[in-house]
């Protein structure tokens, strides 16, 4: 059985992942994202970006769920890291 989770980017982040140019979402190690990444890694299969608020949406397969550190400049700590398609 697949199941999705649903996650909403800004504008920016959106376009680059649409574009192929970013295949790693990464969300703080919080409770939040505890229960709905950590806790379900084994049962997720799809992610669902929403661009905004707004109607546009696009899914794209897991290949995996991991914890380590962010790449972009001034994200430091530790990080839920979903890799995708």
């Amino acid at each position: 059985m697949s199941k999705t989770i649903n996650l909403i980017q800004t504008f920016n982040w959106y376009e680059t992942t649409v574009t192929g140019r970013k295949r790693i979402e990464y969300r703080h190690v919080t409770t939040h994202w505890k229960k709905r990444i950590w806790d379900e890694r084994k049962n997720l299969t799809h992610v669902k970006f929403g661009r905004g608020y707004t109607k546009a949406n696009e899914t794209f397969k897991i290949l995996k769920i991991d914890k380590g550190p962010c790449p972009i400049p001034g994200w430091k700590d530790t990080y839920y890291r979903i890799h995708f398609e």
